[in-house]
């Protein structure tokens, strides 16, 4: 993957693209996305607790040191904005950016062109 800004969907969490939570999810996505870049073909795993949402438990080292790069860029994100965040970066490391930019434009998510 090429490092580039990854702003493409103007609002992960759902509150507005102005809110100080956005821009949290935002920056996060960003640290992932960079961290991504410079671990070619990690291995994620994690799990998730059924009908809970904001518990991601990383369970492979590389899960671990991805959640660590976007905690470390906002160290008070709520878990809901970690499982948002983790959920897209393990989306687009396993499909692609371009897959990912796809499927947000189909579903017209608030794409920036």
């Amino acid at each position: 993957m090429k490092k580039r800004n990854v702003k493409w969907i103007k609002d992960i969490s759902g509150f507005g693209k102005e809110t100080d939570y956005e821009k949290a999810c935002q920056k996060m996505l960003q640290a992932g996305y960079d961290w991504l870049c410079e671990n070619k073909k990690p291995n994620l795993k994690a799990h998730t607790y059924e009908n809970v949402y904001g518990i991601l438990e990383p369970d492979s080292k590389d899960a671990k040191n991805l959640s660590n790069s976007i905690l470390n860029s906002v160290p008070d994100c709520s878990g809901a904005m970690h499982q948002a965040v983790m959920s897209i970066l393990f989306f687009i490391s396993k499909a692609g950016v371009d897959e990912w930019e796809s499927i947000c434009k189909i579903e017209k998510l608030g794409f920036n062109d």
